[in-house]
């Protein structure tokens, strides 16, 4: 009996050495995810003066941009000065400087007597033409049969040939200056000479007025058609071997700095200015240019080897006094009624665009981390006062 018992004390004992030996080990391991040593805690006052943000990393597509300035321009085809084939006197004007007009618009009427004879001039050759072929017809069964002789046909052949492109040139100018062929071919004389547009626009540029005499080929008029803006932009001799046509560009105007506007780049200039080593690139609008004008200053980003990338707002990356590269983050579990832990991880920064900086993680953080997308500054004070 007495060993008896002295065997129940001894297991006992063991078993409550045991249980003491294997109670501290599980209730570390239970609570090692809550431990908060060695992080930055913020007290509640603290966290409602910090106004920290959270977020978590996503992909943005994000490039290696070329910084240019440059200024709106006009493609050739986007300015029409209006003339006219003939001299004359201006009758009238149906349009007003800076009116919006439409293409194939009348902007004003000439009355000009050489227009008017020009088309009785066509009309007499055409009538000489159809005796010259008749003519001609006749001459070249007669010379086929040895009747007539080979000096005299091509003379009648020559004399049509003349006629004919002569009808063909008349016919030509006839029609650039707005004449109906169909119409004159039935006997109708246009006495009215028009000056139409061919594009859509604004009336930029007027110097008629009625009663002023005119002179072919002096500018009347000058529309513009401003929804055809370029950028006209300069790339530093350096950064051009990376610009290439179809890349995005954003840009701003200097009237209006807080608009971004888009555009792409559709051609590259083949040549190097000696006396400031820039080249010229041209882009198009990818919007609408309501408010843009000709000669207005931009400045853009060319976005060259764009990729969708792991990245954070700018505002997340913080650099460190040895150089490094740090995020803060906080996990549900670090969230107390008194306050919040972080803790840091390092990451390498890479492009930064439009808010957002790549990053890449040196170590790897739980799923649940909640990353401080803003207020980081003020845990990067705390933890530099807590190494101190």
């Amino acid at each position: 009996m007495k060993i008896n018992h002295i065997f129940i004390v001894i297991t006992t004992f063991f078993f409550m050495v045991s249980c003491n030996t294997a109670g501290p080990e599980a209730e570390q391991e239970q609570q090692a995810s809550t431990d908060t040593s060695g992080l930055v805690t913020l007290s509640r006052e603290q966290l409602r003066y910090a106004g920290l943000e959270y977020g978590s990393i996503k992909k943005q597509r994000l490039s290696n941009d070329v910084s240019a300035r440059g200024e709106l321009i006009l493609p050739v085809n986007a300015i029409v000065d209006l003339v006219s084939l003939y001299p004359g006197m201006i009758k009238t004007v149906k349009a007003r400087h800076g009116e919006k007009v439409r293409k194939d618009q009348v902007l004003a009427i000439i009355y000009s007597p050489e227009f008017v004879e020009a088309q009785q001039q066509y009309l007499m050759v055409k009538n000489q033409l159809v005796m010259l072929e008749q003519d001609y017809e006749r001459q070249k069964d007669l010379n086929l049969e040895k009747i007539a002789s080979d000096k005299y046909f091509q003379k009648v052949r020559s004399d049509y040939n003349v006629a004919e492109a002569e009808l063909s040139g008349l016919a030509l100018m006839l029609e650039m200056a707005g004449v109906d062929i169909d119409r004159l071919d039935e006997g109708y004389i246009n006495p009215e000479l028009q000056v139409v547009t061919p594009i859509s626009g604004i009336l930029e540029y007027i110097d008629v007025n009625p009663g002023k005499y005119i002179m072919p080929e002096e500018r009347l008029m000058q529309v513009v058609n401003n929804e055809g803006l370029l950028l006209e932009l300069s790339v530093f001799e350096k950064d051009i071997m990376l610009v290439r046509p179809g890349q995005r560009v954003t840009f701003t105007l200097s009237n209006l700095g807080n608009i971004i506007y888009e555009a792409e780049v559709v051609s590259v200039g083949s040549t190097v200015r000696q006396d400031t080593r820039i080249v010229k690139v041209f882009a198009s609008l990818k919007e609408s240019t309501t408010g843009m004008l000709p000669g207005m200053f931009v400045a853009s980003e060319i976005h060259t080897g764009e990729d969708y990338v792991d990245a954070l707002p700018e505002e997340a990356v913080l650099r460190t006094g040895n150089n490094e590269y740090v995020v803060f983050y906080t996990l549900p579990e670090w969230q107390g009624p008194d306050g919040t832990s972080f803790a840091l991880v390092n990451v390498n920064p890479g492009n930064v665009e439009d808010g957002f900086t790549a990053i890449s993680l040196l170590q790897d953080i739980p799923a649940e981390a909640m990353i401080v997308t803003r207020g980081g500054y003020y845990l990067k004070t705390e933890l530099a006062k807590q190494q101190e």
